[in-house]
């Protein structure tokens, strides 16, 4: 069973948005100041200690002017105005590393909106290196943040080593956007197993929560890491969830695919057979097959001729000779003759192959249609290679076959004739006796016609 992978670079680029708030925010300088507006008055309260351990230097006056001066810039689209602003602004020495770590807080936001990935993660770890200055609250949203930005750039590593420092700290229980990156993170480290801790309390925290939707996303990280592991029950079990909330093509065939590896034969029957009826698989040409083979399998041939058929009339299966030769068993299968034989002689024609003609030779022959069966026999015997032993005796019994229908067709000289090469090709006992026997078959039918005619 193929089972698709999960996709971090699809993910990556929902990171935008996250970024986007996140980098925008500027962090406040207490716990009373939370709203868009006083993101920068924040900045300018007096010091401040967010937890016993850690005091924070206040702003000063003058520095506030100038970042409500670059957020009005900023507003206006004047990116380098705000730039030029900052960088002169952290030129004075008069600064705090509070000070700093929130001009730098700015500088990420407009490196981020530049599209400078690595200008930003600079910048964040600039922030960092002024922890024991800045809020708590400002260490944990530039650790996450990092970590995110780690991630987007495929430093798979460095993302782990921030995202653990994250979690080290003080915070409430996670949000579901931040389980889930920790999941993916994991995942993509191939460390499934925490991976999947962290998705299952995702979903945990759904359960207990009616407003928080459960994500189609979330199975999909959940059920590859199953996957990753081996741990093909729990794969079931996902796909079996997965199939009513959020069906698909993909989940159906894989679900049927996991009851086959599980050795559920007859369920995975069950469970292709009812993703056809839903239309799960109209537009797979090689489930539609797996569909027709399954009746087949569960001695129902007439439906999987059904299955065959509209599948052509609706283009969705190609009519190779393979695809027509399997059309034709499931009719002779059925006993519907005359419907095998269309598909039979197109396959034939398609792909002239020995064995093919002689199946359709005995088809022509079940249906009393001896000079087709004769040609068809006569063709396939040309296919074959005298010099080669298990050839030659195929060409032994499609001569035989040949002089049967010569007979019933009282063509007694010709079945004569064919007897002679059959003779000659003829190496077994068995197939000396068979001889013999047809011989006076033949010399019986040929005076039985004599006297009738007289």
């Amino acid at each position: 069973m193929q089972m698709l992978p999960y996709n971090h670079r699809s993910y990556i680029t929902k990171l935008a948005l996250i970024f986007s708030v996140m980098l925008l925010s500027f962090p406040a300088a207490t716990t009373a100041e939370t709203s868009r507006t006083s993101s920068i008055e924040g900045t300018r309260a007096q010091t401040v200690k967010p937890s016993k351990e850690r005091r924070v230097p206040a702003i000063s006056e003058h520095l506030y002017r100038q970042l409500q001066k670059a957020q009005k810039f900023l507003d206006e689209n004047e990116t380098d105005k705000a730039s030029l602003l900052l960088e002169n602004a952290l030129a004075s020495r008069r600064l705090n590393n509070y000070e700093r770590a929130v001009i730098w807080q700015m500088k990420s936001s407009i490196a981020y909106n530049n599209n400078d990935v690595p200008a930003t993660i600079a910048a964040y770890e600039t922030i960092l290196s002024f922890r024991d200055s800045i809020p708590v609250q400002q260490e944990i949203a530039s650790l996450y943040s990092l970590a995110q930005l780690y991630f987007a750039e495929e430093d798979f590593q460095a993302a782990r080593k921030t995202t653990e420092k994250w979690q080290a700290m003080p915070k409430p229980e996670p949000s579901a956007a931040e389980y889930q990156f920790q999941a993916q993170l994991y995942y993509t480290l191939n460390h499934y197993a925490t991976a999947l801790t962290h998705i299952d309390a995702l979903l945990t925290k759904a359960a207990l929560n009616d407003a928080l939707k459960i994500q189609e996303s979330w199975y999909q990280l959940k059920l590859s890491s199953h996957w990753e592991m081996g741990d093909l029950t729990e794969v079931k079990n996902s796909l079996e969830y997965m199939v009513q909330r959020w069906p698909s093509t993909r989940y159906w065939t894989q679900l049927a695919a996991t009851h086959r590896e599980l050795g559920n034969i007859e369920t995975t029957y069950s469970v292709t057979e009812a993703a056809y009826r839903q239309g799960w698989l109209n537009d797979d040409e090689a489930q539609l097959l797996q569909v027709a083979r399954i009746r087949m399998a569960r001695e129902t041939p007439i439906r999987c001729a059904w299955v065959l058929e509209q599948a052509f009339v609706n283009a969705r299966v190609a009519k190779t000779p393979e695809n027509m030769r399997m059309l034709g068993q499931c009719y002779l299968q059925a006993g519907e003759y005359e419907k095998a034989l269309s598909p039979m002689a197109t396959a034939a024609s398609l792909d002239p192959d020995s064995a093919a003609l002689r199946r359709l030779g005995q088809l022509y022959l079940q249906l009393d249609k001896l000079e087709l069966a004769g040609s068809a026999f006569q063709q396939a015997a040309q296919l074959l290679d005298p010099f080669e032993t298990k050839q030659k005796q195929k060409i032994f019994t499609l001569l035989m076959l040949q002089a049967q229908v010569q007979i019933e067709l009282e063509q007694f000289a010709k079945a004569q004739d064919i007897l002679g090469e059959a003779k000659a090709t003829a190496a077994k006992k068995a197939q000396f006796t068979a001889l013999k026997r047809w011989q006076r078959y033949l010399n019986a039918e040929e005076a039985r016609h004599r006297l009738l005619t007289g």
